[in-house]
């Protein structure tokens, strides 16, 4: 069992090992509701009761679109070039494979999230 939590964790790391090194998924994940919350907000500038309401819905609409980029999009991209085969071909159960890969999104969500309500603390400066 402690053999499977290890390859697990080696896992973990590699999961954000790749998403980091992805330009695409760092740039869709923190960049993107950064631009659409600024110019956003640069729209509805005059309106403070729209840009209260604004910032939870980005918030909420950068966890949605990094655990949908982080799970589904890569599933089917690892899918594809054939890792999945090969990863049950390891000696890390099936479960353990997924665990990670659910933790790494899980853990991208509220980063991306902070940023989005970062970039409206600063906006208010």
């Amino acid at each position: 069992m402690p053999d499977a939590i290890a390859l697990s964790w080696r896992q973990y790391r590699l999961e954000r090992r790749m998403f980091w090194r992805n330009p695409s998924a760092a740039f869709f994940n923190f960049m993107l509701p950064l631009l659409i919350l600024a110019g956003a907000g640069a729209a509805l500038s005059g309106n403070q009761h729209q840009l209260n309401r604004l910032v939870p819905m980005i918030a909420g609409m950068s966890v949605m679109s990094t655990t949908f980029t982080a799970l589904a999009y890569n599933v089917v991209f690892l899918r594809e070039r054939g890792v999945l085969k090969r990863i049950r071909g390891t000696p890390l159960p099936r479960t353990r494979s997924r665990i990670p890969r659910c933790r790494s999104s899980s853990s991208t969500s509220p980063a991306s999230s902070c940023s989005a309500l970062a970039g409206r603390l600063t906006s208010t400066a």
